[in-house]
């Protein structure tokens, strides 16, 4: 290029020419074989795409690879992940190319057309990834080649194997070859029983055919199954069976009758024998087994053979052949199988010789236990000679355990306590039969301890006195010997076992309990029960002495306080006694002390010191003898501690629930920070220091001189309580019983903490012990749930009853939200025009559910008739979604219906309702005839009745709804007529009404009287008459005169001269009521005869005595007496207003209720304050319809 550039010259010289020109990547295509499932491995591919990649020269890849695993890393070999291993998922396999970095300048490499982009160098290699197709086979051919155990049938589209007792597995994996394209392609198999269902054990591990029946064989390349045999697996019982031998020896199956091979079978001869006898003995005897493995597995062979027949013997000494044929034609079992049969001797009666024996020892010897065939005795044949067991017959005791018999016989032994079967039957060829079924118990062996006991009991750590019986020293705490029990048995001694306290569900013979075991006073227990395998029974205990311990053998210590010269009375002060595990012994109870004594030598003592000595001798549960008292010394002294020394008290105490608070203490000399707290003479001890304490009332520390100082000094300090949080549960160590599953209820849910194995930490910044068990501090804490109802998260509050403790512990637990599928759809009664979703009603756990609160409802239908619901569980509590299609009627309870008034005229009226509609917007929409029935009679009387109107379902409509149908009483045209009664009083009278109709009063200031209508008539009337002259009063009336007599409570009346007697009076316009004495009645409640309540006026300054009628308030509650003064319960209708009165008879009879009432249909009403029914209202949260019922919930 620079030649080229010398010759092009211009004028100025040579011009320098070079122009840039590019060389593009030469393009190659790298040819990537796709995979087929079953035949293709990552290996094999890789090599075929090497092969195919050696056309390409000089841009040959350095390498091709296939990967095992897809794109999304999933791998397409199951979990073999070998190169070698066959591709079992179809799909798109991961490949890997590398080039050099050279090639990857200079080439563009193409798999299928596009170019390989986005590869990474190491600064040596460029890689690429891209993928290829792993793909199904077009075909796979699936080919059966039978063998001696297995065969292909209705053209090799199913299989038979032939039962072995062993897994079927590599006789069918071999029997099945499965070709692609004429290749063979690895497989697989899956077993399904006859139902369709995986066969796999409890843990969900495939399972082979190994027992004869039905299956389904699924042959598998890869995840594809390509195609699935039906497989039986049989017993051909004409070859298959083990005739001669059982069980079987040298077949898979045996059969035996009565316990003897098929071709040796023993039956039982009677006169005129028919088939079906010989059927009935060969069925009943007949015990059919298939070899499995090691074992054999019985087969029923009542449901699954049944005897034909074959060759009938018809006399005793003759032969005969039955045959055994399978019940169902599946081809499970297959063939005949012979019975040849002789007739026997009957075998002669068998019976118990005892019905029971005690438990004699474990299996195991020669002797323990009872042999089988000794069990029984056989009676002695008529002219014959005894029958040997196992010879002539045979005897078994089957005894079941853990579900499964376990059979012993002749002269094996059985040893276990329990109940066996024992069966006696017919063994050579003589005798046949068996006897019935008998049962022997081997009952708990009562032990005995003594003499004449079977059994004997030591103890280790109980001495054995001269004096007798058993004792212990007195050791501060529960002495609980080691006893050990024996019991002799033929085959030698057995050593019982007592129970493991801390491994309870090992085996065991017998329990240990104690008594307190730790006063000298009360002595010692030691009881054993014999319980545990059940081979024993019985209990026994054993009393033991407590003796004294000695002081000195105890190694106790007393030390007491130096004392004041001045202030000495010879006594021994701060005194303390000792043990070397710190426990301090109490005075008076544990010893006494002697009062001190100047000790004989004062070598040592120091100067201005006198040194005393004293004695402590044990009391109660610490020996008096001599040879165990212990000595003590102190000084008195002219030196007081006070001023002596500094002392320092650790801070940072806390409350100890498993002792006292005792920290360290430093004790210095005075002034300086010399240590002397081992050195000083004296004796560090506590106050106060059991609880948390206050500012106002500290722990302390208590520094006591013992030597040439006396005194003492108090330092005080603060315990802190154990504070609590959350955080104290640490990893869950507060247990909760009942925490777990819990669902939803609408109700509270309320776990127990369990106190034992539960540990709570407390979380003060100085605490470094360990969690505290729950036992040892629940006495100071309470425990209270949190929450408990609703679905989330609730809490059991562990908190402080006492100052020792402050904070909580919130431990959590779950409640799950309910799944609205448990609920109860039902349809819900509307209105005409309501939106489908109301024509839902859900109800859980007896409650009703709140639309759009507890659940949401998707609806699909037409009203009336079909609504397909689909509820949705909401909010807090509920989860889930169920569909329920539901038959949904129109509610006639929201019908308004308007029925025509009448008038009273003496015949009975039936209801006429003259409209009924339902509300849609403003607008009333008519409701036609035909949706309702008006259920009611006919009446007479004026008032107003309740009227049941019930929805017609077949018109579409349901439910009830009650109205008002009034009788108004009628207006009296009729004039009344007055007469006068022997005294000159007026009568009324009023043409055709009875005197029940009405009321009069007369006036004598305008001698008028004045006719009130009821009842049945309204209005009223005035009318004149003649007023009788007014006598005077005397104190009594005179003969033949009317009036009252009395004072005060106490009153009679006399009606013409005659005194009013046992029954109610009309008396100026008011009913009174006298006794048989002619005593008027004046108590408040009055009850007559008939059993009603009357309420008598207690006021003096109106008619005393009277009846009252109408509302009436008594000890602040409304009573209702009617117009004849008897007091109304239940129902009553008043000024247009419905209440509703007591009808219990529990001290409140007739009183109005208020607030929420139930009446005896189950019907909620709401009365208010003034005890009137509401009705067409809410009652917050509540509906009540027009009748007062309520009817829905918000």
């Amino acid at each position: 290029m620079a030649a080229i550039n010398k010759l092009l010259k211009s004028e100025g010289g040579s011009v320098d020419n070079v122009l840039p020109f590019t060389v593009s990547k030469a393009a190659v295509t790298v040819t990537l074989p796709e995979g087929t499932v079953g035949v293709s491995t990552p290996d094999a591919l890789s090599t075929a795409a090497a092969r195919e990649a050696e056309s390409l020269g000089a841009a040959k890849p350095e390498s091709i690879t296939y990967s095992n695993f897809n794109n999304s890393d999933v791998s397409l070999t199951g979990t073999d992940t070998a190169g070698t291993a066959t591709y079992i998922t179809k799909g798109r396999a991961k490949v890997t190319i590398v080039v050099s970095d050279d090639q990857a300048k200079n080439y563009k490499y193409e798999v299928r057309g596009a170019e390989l982009t986005g590869g990474t160098s190491n600064g040596r290699e460029t890689t690429f990834t891209t993928d290829v197709a792993i793909n199904d086979a077009g075909t796979y051919a699936v080919a059966i080649a039978d063998s001696t155990d297995i065969a292909g049938v209705d053209n090799d589209k199913a299989l038979e194997a032939k039962y072995t007792g062993t897994s079927l597995h590599d006789t069918i994996k071999g029997a099945i070859e499965v070709k692609a394209d004429g290749v063979v392609v690895a497989d697989d198999f899956v077993y399904l029983d006859a139902n369709g269902q995986a066969m796999v054990d409890g843990q969900g591990n495939q399972e082979y055919p190994t027992m004869p029946g039905k299956y389904q064989v699924q042959v598998k390349v890869g995840d594809q199954v390509v195609q699935t045999l039906p497989l039986t697996v049989y017993v051909d019982l004409a070859t298959m069976v083990d005739r001669d031998d059982f069980p079987a020896s040298g077949a898979v199956m045996g059969v035996a009758i009565d316990g003897r091979p098929v071709d040796e079978v023993k039956l039982t001869f009677k006169d005129n024998i028919t088939f079906a006898d010989v059927k009935s003995q060969i069925e009943s005897g007949a015990v059919v087994t298939l070899t499995k493995g090691g074992t054999t597995v019985p087969v029923d062979f009542a449901e699954t053979f049944e005897v034909i027949d074959g060759t009938l013997a018809t006399t005793a000494g003759s032969n005969g052949t039955a045959y055994i044929k399978p019940l169902s034609s599946n081809g499970v079992y297959r063939g005949q199988l012979p019975v040849k049969y002789t007739y026997g001797t009957v075998l002669p009666e068998a019976t118990l010789k005892k019905a029971s024996e005690p438990y004699n020892g474990p299996a195991g010897g020669s002797s323990n236990g009872y042999k089988v065939q000794d069990l029984v005795s056989v009676a002695k044949p008529v002219g014959g000679t005894e029958l040997v067991a196992g010879t002539n017959y045979t005897v078994t005791a089957t005894r079941t355990v853990d579900g499964k018999p376990v059979v012993k016989k002749d002269a094996e032994r059985i040893t276990e306590v329990g109940t066996y079967t024992v069966v006696v039957e017919g063994k050579d060829d003589t005798y046949v039969g068996k006897s019935q079924e008998m049962t022997f118990t081997i009952t708990p062996l009562t032990l005995k301890f003594g003499a004449n006991g079977n059994a004997t009991v030591t103890y280790d750590g109980l001495a054995t006195p001269a004096s007798g019986g058993f004792s212990a020293t007195y050791t501060g705490g529960q002495i609980t010997p080691e006893p050990t029990v024996t019991v002799d048995f033929a085959d030698g001694r057995v050593t019982l076992k007592a129970q493991n306290p801390y491994n309870k569900q090992a085996p065991y013979d017998y329990t240990v309990a104690y008594g307190d075991n730790t006063t000298v006073a009360e002595g010692g227990t030691i009881d054993l029960a014999f319980s545990g395998n059940y081979a024993y029974d019985g209990t026994y205990s054993q009393a033991f002495a407590i003796t004294p311990a000695s002081l000195a053998d105890v190694h106790a210590k007393a030390t007491a306080a130096s004392q004041l010269k001045s202030e000495f009375d010879n006594t021994v002060e701060g005194l303390q006694v000792k043990l070397p595990d710190g426990t301090v012994l109490e005075e008076g109870v544990d010893y006494t002390v002697s009062a001190p004594a100047k000790a004989s030598s004062q070598t040592g003592v120091p100067t201005g010191c006198t040194k005393y000595v004293f004695t402590v001798t044990g009391k109660g549960n610490y020996s008096d003898s001599a040879t165990g008292v212990i000595n003590g010394s102190f000084y008195v002294t002219d030196k007081s501690i006070e001023g002596m020394y500094d002392v320092v008290v650790e801070e940072g105490s806390l409350y100890n629930p498993n002792g006292k608070a005792e920290p360290d203490v430093t004790v210095y000399t005075k002034g300086t920070k010399d240590d002397v707290t081992k050195t000083a003479p004296i004796d560090i001890s506590y106050e106060n220091n059991v609880n948390a304490t206050t500012e106002d009332a500290p722990a302390y520390a208590v520094i006591t001189g013992t030597g040439q100082y006396a005194g003492s000094v108090e330092v005080p300090f603060q315990i802190a309580p154990l504070e609590l949080s959350d955080a104290s549960n640490v990893k869950g160590s507060v247990k909760l019983d009942g925490a777990e599953d819990l669902v939803y209820n609408g109700k509270e849910q309320v776990p127990q903490v369990l106190v034992k194995g539960s540990y709570i930490t407390p979380v003060n910044e100085d605490y470094n012990g360990y969690p505290i068990p729950l036992s040892q501090a629940i006495d100071q804490l309470s425990v209270e749930s949190e929450g408990g109802v609703n679905a989330g998260t609730s809490y059991m509050v562990i908190a402080p009853k006492t100052g020792n403790f402050k904070g909580s512990v919130k431990v959590p637990y779950e409640i799950a939200k309910a799944d609205v599928a448990n609920a109860t759809i039902e349809p819900a009664a509307v209105v005409p025009g309501a939106d489908l979703a109301d024509a839902v009603k859900v109800t859980f756990e007896g409650m009703e559910l709140v639309p759009g609160t507890d659940y949401t409802v998707a609806a699909e239908g037409e009203l009336p008739g079909t609504v397909a619901a689909t509820i949705s569980g909401a909010g807090t509590n509920f989860t889930g979604e169920v569909k329920k299609d539901v038959e949904v009627l129109y509610d006639v309870a929201e019908v308004t219906f308007e029925v025509a008034e009448t008038t009273y005229n003496g015949k009975a009226q039936a209801p006429v309702v003259t409209a009924a509609y339902y509300m849609d917007g403003g607008k009333k929409v008519p409701v036609d005839a035909s949706a309702y029935d008006v259920k009611a009679g006919s009446y007479t009387g004026a008032g107003t009745y309740p009227i049941a109107i019930a929805g017609d379902e077949g018109a579409g409509w349901t439910g009830e709804k009650t109205v008002d149908f009034t009788i108004k009483p009628a207006t009296v045209t009729a004039k009344p007529q007055v007469s006068y009664d022997a005294a000159g009083l007026p009568v009324v009278t009023v043409p055709g009404l009875s005197s029940s109709d009405f009321d009069y009063k007369a006036d004598a200031a305008t001698k008028t009287i004045t006719v009130t209508y009821k009842g049945n008539y309204k209005g009223t009337a005035t009318v004149a008459y003649v007023p009788a002259a007014k006598p005077v009063a005397p104190a009594q009336p005179a003969a033949g005169k009317t009036g009252w007599v009395g004072s005060g409570n106490d009153w009679a009346y006399y009606k013409d001269g005659k005194q009013v007697k046992d029954g109610w009076e009309w008396i100026d316009n008011a009913w009174y009521h006298f006794e048989a004495n002619g005593k008027m009645t004046n108590t408040q409640w009055f009850q007559d005869a008939d059993g009603e309540w009357y309420l008598l006026n207690q006021s003096h300054k109106g008619s005393y005595g009277a009846m009252l009628t109408g509302w009436q308030k008594v000890d602040g509650g409304w009573y209702y007496m009617g117009a004849s003064g008897d007091m109304q319960s239940g129902w009553l209708k008043d000024g247009g207003e419905w209440y509703l009165l007591n009808t219990a008879h529990d001290g409140t009879f007739g009183k109005m209720l208020t607030g929420w009432q139930q009446d005896a249909d189950g019907k909620w009403y709401y009365m208010d304050a003034s005890g009137a029914m509401a009705s067409n209202a809410w009652v917050g949260r509540y509906w009540v319809n027009g009748s007062g019922v309520w009817t829905a919930t918000r």
